[in-house]
């Protein structure tokens, strides 16, 4: 009976843990490393005073789709305090952006729509800006392995005015121009040009999210823009921490899976009354 009853011990105790293993693979299936691409920007917040400060949500559909970007604040205009909004409206066709409409709920005077085009690689390619039912603006996009290396218009080629350089980690180092050349007082001298680089720094942590990285003409970011430094960001795979031409710079903080959670701007020369600053929260998906 001893040996019988030291049998089963033994029995229970291998069933035990085999269960055991079994209920730690099942949680290592479970289980998932926080990245970026788990969490999209939330909600972007600047404070200076109780008269000049934006707070800037995102929307987004049970998708996770960003349908509406919504900036209010306040701002004082001509020594009057004045109320601050404008509403970005995407619209989507076979699962990409296909519209922006911006609309200006602040002046009612800078309201627009931006229209989009891609390829069969689904890269987009083109870019065009309406207003009042007539295209306003365009921009063509060219590409070598899978990058823009240039953009142009109908009347110009690729590489006719601009070229586009990457570093080894993806980033937008360099955006070399030909520009008119002028006399001493600024007038352009026709039929010159000269090659003008726009140079850029950039850290080594990632961007936050909107689920929107291949639409590299729409940036996130306030203070970064959509000009040509809010290009050359939304082209690079890091944060943008300098444009070197100007000598403004981006400094930023990061949580522990190393997204930005808050950044500051500063223009060279210049001092502030306040520290421009920026936080950023997230929202987890599902």
């Amino acid at each position: 009976m001893k040996n019988i009853f030291t049998l089963k011990s033994v029995l229970t105790y291998l069933s035990m843990i085999f269960i055991l293993i079994g209920c730690t693979k099942d949680d290592d299936l479970n289980y998932t490393i926080d990245t970026r691409e788990n969490y999209v920007i939330e909600k972007i917040t600047r404070f200076e005073s109780e008269t000049n400060f934006t707070n800037t949500e995102f929307i987004y559909d049970q998708n996770n789709k960003l349908i509406r970007k919504i900036q209010t604040g306040k701002f004082i205009q001509n020594n009057q305090i004045r109320d601050l909004k404008y509403i970005d409206e995407l619209e989507y066709s076979q699962g990409f952006v296909s519209k922006i409409f911006i609309n200006d709920l602040t002046h009612f005077m800078f309201s627009y729509e931006i229209h989009l085009f891609y390829n069969s690689q689904k890269n987009l390619i083109r870019k065009e800006t309406w207003k009042n039912n007539s295209m306003i603006g365009h921009q063509n996009y060219h590409y070598e392995d899978n990058k823009v290396v240039s953009f142009f218009t109908d009347q110009t080629a690729p590489f006719e005015t601009n070229r586009i350089y990457y570093d080894n980690l993806n980033n937008l180092y360099k955006h070399t121009y030909l520009l008119p050349n002028t006399d001493l007082i600024g007038n352009p001298i026709p039929g010159e040009l000269i090659e003008t680089d726009f140079l850029y720094e950039y850290d080594n942590k990632s961007k936050p999210n909107i689920g929107l990285d291949y639409l590299f003409i729409y940036s996130p970011l306030e203070s970064i823009g959509t000009g040509e430094t809010g290009f050359a960001r939304e082209l690079s795979e890091s944060n943008l921490t300098k444009y070197t031409n100007s000598g403004t710079t981006w400094t930023f903080k990061y949580n522990n899976i190393d997204l930005p959670i808050k950044f500051e701007m500063k223009w060279d020369g210049i001092q502030t009354l306040q520290p421009m600053i920026w936080d950023i929260t997230y929202r987890k998906l599902n």
